[in-house]
């Protein structure tokens, strides 16, 4: 292989290169847009206490269901990187969460681990 050839291969190796982190780069600055407005409109709801969110949700004053309400509560919040007390009744999986099946599999199994 001469020399010219050489840069050639060279030169594209380099330009392919670029092109990946390229495309890595934007993905994850999109990632990272997606993320801040998904956390200025979860910080811009009120808070609301257990109290309020048992009362709203209309859970029985039963102490097993009152707690798997709130472990139910705090998993969600935990895996949507949103504090629970954000969380109210008429939250939608859809503000901010990118889940798919395998993530509500890790969800019920945290939800189940929580009432052991």
């Amino acid at each position: 292989m001469s020399l010219t050839e050489q840069i050639g291969w060279i030169i594209l190796s380099i330009a392919l290169s670029a092109a990946v982190v390229g495309a890595i780069w934007i993905m994850v600055h999109r990632y990272r847009q997606k993320l801040r407005r998904a956390a200025e409109q979860w910080s811009s709801r009120p808070r609301m206490s257990d109290e309020e969110f048992l009362k709203i949700c209309q859970i029985p004053d039963d102490p097993l269901k009152m707690r798997v309400a709130l472990t139910a509560r705090t998993v969600i919040a935990e895996f949507a990187m949103v504090p629970a007390r954000r969380l109210s009744d008429d939250s939608s999986r859809t503000s901010g969460a990118c889940w798919d099946s395998v993530d509500w599999l890790d969800i019920l199994l945290r939800i189940e681990k929580g009432q052991t």
